[in-house]
């Protein structure tokens, strides 16, 4: 049908007609059709009922366990059914609630308290919760064991705007031990670098020109020092 398969994304497939643009999101078989074109879209949609079976669910409101709706700033992202289904599959809906997520003196450690009764039951709560950090970044440090004291490896955390809004952000441990505080901030850079560069490679597909230059803070001082100074070439060999 004349579709291009995106080179930073495999589930994405892009069509740049004359007049009509159509982005094609497929998981497994769950799709999103977004086409800058209501009239061209329908009949994009039509011709794809007539090569496969489909069930059109009309304007897009829930896919893979996130809510959607367009307002007049945008499309809102939410996962409140997602989150609420997960408190009752864990008998947690009728706890508390809480203004933070975790409590920023608390010490985790892989010997302390009960073994939880049900493995499998404990690992698919905490995927879910891995999950929701999609939507709710503010829980992936303690969702992630930023406060694991049973390794000393250092905790990488980023988050990246497109213009205002938020659209990537990570707080998880590092694979490897870090021997300074630059080193680990060297990292985080890296990690963000890496994001950005994939951001800007599927901004550029989609034909989104980015027209001011990306800025990239870091609060230490030596970790910019390295970054930016070519005379500490050797620096990030010797840290990888």
């Amino acid at each position: 049908m004349g579709f291009s398969s995106s080179k930073a994304d495999n589930s994405l497939f892009l069509r740049f007609f004359a007049t009509l643009t159509i982005f094609l999101f497929v998981y497994v078989d769950d799709i999103i059709v977004v086409g800058s074109q209501k009239l061209g879209l329908y009949s994009f949609i039509s011709v794809l009922n007539k090569l496969f079976s489909l069930k059109d669910l009309g304007k897009l409101n829930y896919f893979l366990g996130i809510e959607g709706w367009s307002t007049d700033k945008g499309l809102h992202l939410s996962q409140k059914k997602f989150i609420f289904d997960l408190l009752k599959r864990s008998k947690m809906d009728q706890a508390n609630p809480l203004p933070t997520p975790m409590g920023s003196s608390l010490k985790l450690t892989a010997t302390d308290g009960d073994p939880v009764p049900n493995i499998t039951e404990y690992r698919s709560i905490v995927g879910a919760l891995q999950y929701i950090t999609i939507t709710r970044p503010e829980i992936a440090y303690c969702v992630n064991c930023g406060n694991d004291s049973d390794n000393i490896r250092s905790t990488t955390g980023y988050c990246i705007f497109l213009g205002d809004s938020l659209v990537s952000w990570s707080s998880k441990k590092q694979s490897v031990v870090s021997r300074s505080s630059t080193e680990a901030e060297y990292r985080s850079l890296a990690n963000a670098t890496s994001k950005i560069v994939w951001l800007q490679s599927i901004l550029s597909e989609l034909r989104v020109d980015a027209k001011t230059a990306h800025v990239l803070w870091c609060d230490n001082t030596s970790t910019i020092s390295l970054s930016v100074n070519p005379i500490c070439i050797r620096g990030p060999s010797m840290l990888s």
